[in-house]
């Protein structure tokens, strides 16, 4: 097969960087936490999973429907520093949404914040968002 020119797909440029992290609204509490020898892991939050941590684990690895640890890494909270209401037309929708996406659209906020945007032709601006799609407390309800 033969790969595309450039000319088909044009240029590629990543202008911008952003992140959510335990302990770490941004990237650079995130690389302060590494600078510093921060470890984010901590016992399971109060009310974080839909049953007890004491219920779902299990200290045999690999055992069906159980954890084997009772310690993880998690987002607290949400940053609140750029309103997500301002992505929408509708402004309680991102609040509504799963908090995977609430977190998807800040860290997006930040990638966009961080580009240098205003010279450019912004019907040509695309944003690309990777995300380790893990259970949330409403995903996990269901």
């Amino acid at each position: 097969m033969k790969s595309p020119s450039k000319s088909a797909f044009g240029s590629v440029a990543i202008v911008g960087i952003g992140g959510i992290y335990p302990d770490a609204p941004d990237l650079d509490r995130f690389w302060k936490n590494i600078q510093n020898g921060h470890a984010a892991a901590r016992e399971v939050p109060p009310d974080r999973w839909a049953v007890s941590p004491d219920k779902a684990y299990s200290p045999e690895i690999a055992t069906k429907d159980k954890v084997y640890s009772k310690r993880g890494c998690f987002v607290s909270a949400i940053p609140r520093t750029a309103p997500l209401s301002r992505l929408s037309p509708e402004p309680k929708l991102p609040s509504g949404l799963d908090p995977l996406f609430q977190l998807l659209l800040y860290a997006g906020r930040q990638a966009f914040a961080d580009g240098i945007t205003s010279p450019l032709d912004r019907s040509r601006i695309g944003v690309i968002i990777g995300n380790l799609a893990l259970p949330t407390e409403k995903s996990s309800t269901f």
